[in-house]
């Protein structure tokens, strides 16, 4: 039995991709929205905010089960002046979610770098 707050939402992309067209049902209720590319960005930073925000956070680590999408070679970049002090921004650029920023303390920027480096200098030399 559904619960009496049920929320569904129905998503359909214009044909000319420039409009998201959203259905929030509740109740009985259904409010249609059509969005544009800035609207949708400020929803989706909204969102963003709100959930993390929310008690049920995101999980520290991912489980090694699970399946993420993943971006094959996004554009990215280092801000390298004008940033916080001791902190390494990273910028990558995900497709749906635009730009995502990431400050690293150094210590943490080495870190990461090690991570990847070993099996780069691995393949390299084989």
């Amino acid at each position: 039995m559904a619960r009496p707050d049920q929320v569904a939402i129905d998503y359909a992309m214009s044909a000319d991709s420039l409009n998201l067209r959203i259905a929030v049902s509740s109740n009985g209720t259904k409010i249609p929205l059509v969005l544009d590319s800035a609207d949708l960005e400020e929803l989706i930073a909204a969102l963003a905010a709100h959930r993390a925000q929310m008690a049920d956070g995101h999980p520290d680590t991912i489980d090694p089960g699970s399946r993420h999408p993943v971006v094959v070679d996004p554009k990215y970049g280092v801000v390298t002046t004008g940033g916080p002090p001791g902190l390494r921004i990273m910028t990558v650029r995900h497709p749906g979610f635009g730009w995502l920023c990431f400050g690293f303390p150094n210590d943490k920027a080495l870190e990461i770098s090690g991570l990847m480096l070993p099996d780069l200098c691995t393949e390299k030399a084989a």
